[in-house]
């Protein structure tokens, strides 16, 4: 009587994972439909086993079968499912007014992304008002070498965990994607570096997207936000105002998860090879040598102007000109000048690539 007992048991566990693992072909499908013969051909389990499966699922509104078809795709049940997971998460109940307001700032789609399973996964979008815009990335699963939010998760991962996933392999997704491990990893040191995430048609073509990172309240990065859209729209002073707007909705979702301390500059990743060569030295890389830091002479603390003057000793009394002719505007208290000023990245030749619009 045990022993029938523990059957029972251990045949209901059994019925219950096929079930799961036939959910999870249908989440890899990307919405696609998905028949009796193929789930068959894909799992090694006879049609009938399959479409008893499919009908207990289709009773819990789990999946939906085309009556003109008989194919099944991904039920209404699932999306009540995935409210409520989202609905109890900490992060998504925190981070989604930011998103709303970032998507309005820069005008352009918002997402919140996380790792799972090595990959990088959706949980959250904030579409732009734009006419033309790339949304419905929500529950798509991407290679985190090629998007910006996973270049800025892939750098934060612990280094066994980061170098898995590099010996597992790095495809092409487009012809710009970064595929070789080295350049990967000058990539994922200048993210560490600038704070924040760069894909330029790197997962799509048409596509450019930036990312920060999210941190928790002991500074661990837990997530990262971005804002992706068309190339041919996020370039030049609006992917810099983009950067800007992704950096401070970071900042601003990390703060409301407790994060308060001010992080210490990031240490180089393990295993990092020397630097590119330099313009004219043997050219750069696209993707890794992307970005040209200018940085403005640090003032010492407390030093007056007068004590400047004298260390620079007499000098003419009226300002000199430029080269141009015209005199340099007199600077007010507390006004920044152009050295003070944050350093612009400089992001190389222009994008291309087609568009994708989803109304």
């Amino acid at each position: 009587m045990a022993a029938g007992g523990q059957d029972a048991r251990n045949s209901a566990t059994q019925a219950v994972r096929k079930a799961v693992q036939l959910l999870t072909l249908f989440a890899a499908s990307d919405g696609a439909s998905l028949g009796v013969a193929e789930l068959s051909a894909r799992t090694g389990w006879s049609r009938s086993a399959v479409s008893r499966l499919l009908a207990a699922l289709e009773d819990g509104r789990l999946v939906c079968q085309d009556p003109l078809t008989s194919r099944y795709t991904p039920g209404l049940g699932l999306v009540a499912l995935a409210g409520a997971a989202l609905n109890g998460n900490r992060l998504y109940g925190i981070s989604h007014p930011h998103l709303l307001r970032l998507a309005l700032e820069s005008g352009e789609t918002a997402n919140l992304s996380i790792v799972d399973a090595d990959q990088l996964l959706t949980i959250d979008e904030a579409p732009s008002a734009q006419p033309i815009k790339l949304s419905g990335w929500v529950g798509l699963r991407q290679p985190l070498h090629g998007s910006s939010s996973g270049k800025v998760l892939l750098a934060a991962l612990p280094e066994e965990r980061r170098e898995a996933i590099l010996a597992a392999g790095l495809p092409g997704i487009t012809a710009r994607t970064i595929v070789a491990r080295d350049d990967l990893l000058r990539e994922l040191e200048r993210t560490q570096a600038v704070g924040y995430g760069l894909s330029q048609d790197e997962l799509e073509s048409g596509l450019t997207s930036v990312a920060a990172p999210v941190r928790d309240h002991t500074g661990a990065v837990v997530a990262a936000i971005s804002a992706a859209g068309p190339s041919v729209r996020v370039v030049g002073r609006r992917l810099e105002e983009s950067i800007a707007c992704v950096k401070a909705a970071a900042m601003a979702v990390s703060s409301a998860l407790g994060c308060r301390e001010q992080l210490s500059p990031p240490l180089p990743l393990r295993g990092t090879p020397p630097p590119l060569p330099a313009a004219g030295e043997g050219g750069q890389h696209p993707g890794a040598a992307g970005t040209r830091l200018r940085t403005a002479p640090s003032r010492g603390r407390g030093e007056t102007a007068a004590g400047r003057r004298a260390a620079a000793g007499p000098g003419p009394s009226r300002p000199r000109e430029r080269g141009d002719g015209v005199r340099p505007r007199k600077i007010g208290r507390g006004e920044a000048t152009h050295a003070d000023a944050p350093p612009r990245p400089f992001y190389g030749e222009g994008t291309r690539g087609r568009d994708r619009s989803v109304e």
